[in-house]
C-alpha cells in the first residue's frame, strides 16, 4: 500500500522531550467514510507516532488494549464515546485524550480530533482538516492535523491547561514561620510559602535568624498539592536581665545601643561587654556570661559624677570677680592720693589708705578663690567610667 513507505518514515522520527503531557490517543472512528479496517489501523499507528513526533507522551496502543480486555470490550468500536474515552485515560493515568475521527461529507473527508482534559473532563483543543477521501490523501490530512496540535500545544490557553496538568503544589510550612525557603539551592520565597513546580524530588531548605537551618527532601507528584513542613530548633540562647538605679540608663552590648533599661533580652550564648551610661552618672562596663537556658541578671547602681567641678567654676569666677573689685579699689586709692596731692587735701589720706586696704583683701581673698577653682577643676576626673565585676549565669 502507497502509504506504508511514508508511515515508516513518519515512525522513524524521534519524539520530543518526556516534560510534555502524558495522551491516551485513541484509534481513529470512520463516521461514514467507508474506510476499511487495516486503512484505519495504519491511520490510527501514524498518529500515534506523530504524536510522539510533535512532542506528546503516548500511552502505547497495546497499553490501552490491554486495559479494554480487562474491561470486556471486543474492540475500540465500544470506546469511541468521550465519557469511556475520559475514565479509560484516567485509568492509564493520562493527562489528555485525542479522540480522532474521519467524517465524510459529501465528495471530501474531514479529519477531527478533539483533545480532552482528563481532569476536568473538557475540550482543551479541537482540529478538522479536510481531504479527499483516498488513503494518502487521509494520511496527509492527520499529519496536518496534529502538526496544528503540535503548534496549539505552545498557546497560552492551551498551555495552561498543559501547566495544570503536569505541575504539582508545593506548600513548605516551618515553625515558627517567616523563614526564606530556597529549592534545590535556590531562593524562592518566605514561609508560609506555595508554588508549582514539575513533578519530581526537591531539596527544600530553610532558614531563620535565630534558629538553625533545616532541609527536607519532598517528592512532588503531577496534579497533587504536596506540604511540606519544617520545624526549626532555636540556636542556644540564653537570657539577659539588665536592671540599674537609676532606671532609663542607655544599655549597649558589644557596641550596639540595646534600649534603656530595665531590659531583658534573648541572646546567643556567649560572653558580652555591657555598656551602662546616662547624663549625671558615671559611665560603667561589665563583661557578662549567658548560658543555654539559662538567665544572667545583672543589677547595677550608678554612681553619680562628682560635684568638683561644679565647685571649681564658683570658685574660680567669683574670684576673678573679687579681682575686679580689686582692681576698682586700686584706682580710688590712686585717685585719692592724686586728690591730697593737688589740692592738700589731709583727709584724701585717710581715704586713700583705706582703699589700699580694701585692695589688698580682694588680692588676698581673689587669689584663693581662683587657686581653689583650679584645683577643684584638676581633682575632677578625665574618665568618669567605672567597671563592674563580671555577671554570670544564676546558679554558677
Amino acid at each position: 500500500m502507497k502509504v506504508l513507505p511514508i508511515l515508516m518514515c513518519f515512525l522513524a522520527m524521534p519524539a520530543m522531550a518526556n516534560d510534555k503531557p502524558i495522551v491516551a490517543v485513541f484509534d481513529v472512528e470512520d463516521r461514514g467514510a467507508g474506510l476499511e479496517a487495516p486503512v484505519l489501523k495504519i491511520l490510527s499507528d501514524y498518529l500515534n507516532a506523530r504524536m510522539a513526533a510533535v512532542g506528546f507522551q503516548v500511552i502505547p496502543r497495546s497499553d490501552i488494549l490491554e486495559r479494554l480486555r480487562e474491561q470486556k470490550k471486543e474492540s475500540f468500536k465500544e470506546c469511541y464515546d468521550q465519557k469511556c474515552q475520559i475514565e479509560l485515560g484516567r485509568e492509564l493515568a493520562a493527562q489528555l485524550s485525542l479522540s480522532t475521527q474521519v467524517i465524510k461529507v459529501g465528495q471530501t473527508c474531514q479529519v477531527a480530533a478533539v483533545l480532552y482534559d482528563l481532569k476536568k473532563a473538557t475540550a482543551v483543543q479541537a482540529v478538522t482538516q479536510a481531504a479527499a477521501c483516498k488513503d494518502h490523501e487521509l494520511l496527509q490530512a492527520v499529519k496536518r492535523v496534529v502538526d496544528e496540535l503540535g503548534k496549539q500545544l505552545e498557546s497560552k490557553e492551551v498551555s495552561k491547561v498543559i501547566e495544570d496538568v503536569l505541575l504539582g503544589t508545593m506548600l513548605v510550612h516551618t515553625e515558627p514561620s517567616g523563614a526564606e525557603v530556597f529549592i534545590d539551592g535556590e531562593a524562592s520565597g518566605t514561609t508560609p510559602f506555595t508554588t508549582r513546580l514539575k513533578a519530581g524530588s526537591y531539596e527544600i531548605r530553610v532558614a531563620k535568624e535565630g534558629h538553625l537551618p533545616a532541609k527536607k527532601t519532598a517528592r512532588l507528584e503531577v496534579g497533587k498539592k504536596t506540604k511540606v513542613v519544617i520545624p526549626l530548633t532555636p540556636l542556644e540562647q540564653g537570657t539577659l536581665s539588665v536592671n540599674t538605679e537609676p532606671a532609663g540608663a542607655r544599655v549597649a552590648l558589644d557596641g550596639r545601643e540595646v534600649g534603656a533599661s530595665p531590659l531583658e533580652l534573648n541572646l546567643k550564648a556567649g560572653n558580652y561587654l555591657l555598656s551602662i551610661s546616662k547624663e549625671g552618672f558615671c559611665d560603667l562596663e561589665q563583661e557578662v556570661i549567658l548560658d543555654w537556658t539559662r538567665q544572667t541578671r545583672t543589677d547595677l547602681k550608678l554612681a553619680a559624677i562628682p560635684s568638683y567641678d561644679t565647685w571649681g567654676h564658683i570658685s574660680f569666677w567669683s574670684g576673678i570677680g573679687v579681682a575686679a573689685f580689686g582692681v576698682v579699689a586700686t584706682y580710688m586709692s590712686v585717685d585719692s592720693a592724686s586728690a591730697f596731692e593737688a589740692d592738700g587735701d589731709r583727709s584724701m589720706i585717710g581715704t586713700s589708705r583705706t582703699w589700699a586696704g580694701v585692695m589688698w583683701s580682694c588680692v588676698g581673698i581673689s587669689g584663693s578663690l581662683i587657686i581653689t577653682g583650679i584645683v577643684l577643676w584638676l581633682l575632677t576626673p578625665d574618665s568618669s567610667k567605672t567597671t563592674a565585676p563580671p555577671a554570670e549565669p544564676a546558679g554558677r
